[in-house]
C-alpha cells in the first residue's frame, strides 16, 4: 500500500512537472507572436490601403495571445475561475472575429452570460482557496509578508510551528489537522517520524477543509 501511495505521488509529480514545461513552451510561442503582433501593428499602420481584413486578422492573432496567457494561468494555478475566463475569452474571440450570424451571436452571448452567472453564483470561497507548503520552521512574519496575510504571533520570531501548536485543540497531530484563522489556515501536510515537516498554510478559508484520513 506504501508503495503504491508513492507511485501516485511520483506520477502526479511528475504531470506537474510536464504541465509546467509546456507552460514554459507556450510562454516561449506566445513571446514570439508578441513580436509578430508588434510587426503586424507598424504594417498596418504604414499599410497604404489598409483594409478591415487586416484590422480583422491583428484581432484574431491578439484574442489568441490573450487566450494563450489564460492558459498558463490555468495549467499553473489549476482554478475554476481562470477556466472559465478561457472559456469567455474562446467564446468572445469566436463572435468578434468570425462573421457569424445573428443567432450565433445571440448564442455565443447566451453562453457568455451563463459562463459569468457560474463564475459569481455557483464558486464557492472553497474552490477559490490559494495553497503554499513551507517549513514549520519559517517565521510567520515572513509569511505574512509574502502572502499577505496576518496570521496572529506574540513576537517576531514565532514560527509556524509555534503558531500552530498554540492554537491547534486537536489531541493527536496527524497530517491533515488544521488550524483556522482570519483569511486563511494551517494545515499539517506531512509527519516524518511523528514530527511536522511540512505545513500549509491555505489562503481564502471561509469554509470546511476536509482533513486527509
Amino acid at each position: 500500500m506504501g508503495k503504491r501511495k508513492y507511485l501516485k505521488d511520483k506520477v502526479y509529480q511528475s504531470g506537474q512537472w510536464l504541465e509546467l514545461i509546456i507552460s514554459i513552451l507556450i510562454i516561449i510561442a506566445i513571446c514570439f507572436y508578441a513580436i509578430v503582433l508588434a510587426v503586424e501593428l507598424v504594417s498596418l499602420i504604414a499599410g497604404k490601403n489598409p483594409n478591415i481584413e487586416d484590422l480583422n486578422g491583428f484581432i484574431n492573432l491578439g484574442f489568441g495571445l490573450v487566450i494563450g496567457i489564460e492558459f498558463i494561468k490555468m495549467l499553473c494555478k489549476h482554478s475554476p475561475s481562470i477556466i472559465v475566463e478561457v472559456l469567455i475569452f474562446a467564446v468572445a474571440r469566436q463572435m468578434i472575429v468570425e462573421h457569424t450570424s445573428p443567432i450565433e451571436n445571440l448564442v455565443a452571448i447566451t453562453c457568455i452570460a451563463i459562463l459569468f452567472a457560474i463564475r459569481r453564483f455557483l464558486f464557492l470561497q472553497f474552490d477559490e482557496k490559494e495553497r503554499m507548503v513551507f517549513s514549520p520552521k519559517e517565521p510567520v512574519i515572513e509569511i505574512n509578508h509574502l502572502l499577505n496575510l496576518n496570521i496572529p504571533i506574540d513576537n517576531i520570531e514565532d514560527t509556524l510551528y509555534d503558531v500552530f501548536c498554540k492554537h491547534c485543540s486537536a489531541e493527536r497531530l496527524t497530517k491533515g489537522v488544521c488550524v483556522y484563522f482570519s483569511g486563511c489556515a494551517l494545515r499539517i501536510a506531512k509527519m516524518a517520524k511523528g514530527e511536522i515537516a511540512e505545513i500549509e498554510v491555505v489562503q481564502g478559508m471561509q469554509t470546511f477543509i476536509m482533513s486527509d484520513m
